[in-house]
């Protein structure tokens, strides 16, 4: 019973930790598009697509399949997410003829301004939320949560395994 008392205990905190971070970022996300003059205010999804693409942007672009496999999210939601954020000038596609689903995606210069402004704005937040905290401290934690989130996603595999 202790057990299941700390595990509700660690879900509930867990959930406001997500909603308030995600707070966080649509707001920071909010003032970012205003700074840029987005016509259509991002979502955090429409971030973690623009981070990803940031994160291992040389030039090289992406497919619509491997960001659909990074986001965890069906291709006609990354497909439709790729044509709202070029229709913001964030991003670009060229098109593959044989397959819609290998055309690479990139980021356009604005896109890729904006994604670093966020990165930078995101990385600030972060070393506010955790200063005082050591490295050992964070070592915990982060391997607690590396745990947590592979029996998730084994439990998530089984769930779907049993609809299928």
């Amino acid at each position: 019973m202790i057990k299941n008392d700390r595990c509700r205990r660690l879900s509930s905190l867990s959930a406001q930790y997500n909603t308030l971070s995600q707070r966080l970022v649509e707001a920071e996300l909010e003032k970012a598009c205003l700074r840029y003059n987005l016509p259509t205010p991002l979502c955090m999804g429409d971030y973690q697509f623009l981070e990803i693409m940031f994160d291992r942007d040389s030039g090289t672009p992406i497919s619509m399949a491997e960001l659909s496999r990074l986001l965890g999210v069906y291709p006609s939601s990354a497909t439709r997410r790729v044509r709202r954020l070029a229709k913001d000038g964030l991003v670009y596609k060229t098109s593959d003829e044989k397959d819609d689903r290998r055309a690479p995606v990139f980021l356009t210069d604005q896109g890729r301004e904006f994604a670093g402004h966020m990165q930078d704005r995101m990385n600030q937040v972060v070393e506010q939320m955790y200063q005082g905290i050591s490295d050992a401290q964070m070592d915990v934690v982060y391997d607690f949560m590396e745990h947590c989130l592979s029996g998730l996603r084994a439990a998530i595999n089984e769930a779907e395994e049993e609809v299928l």
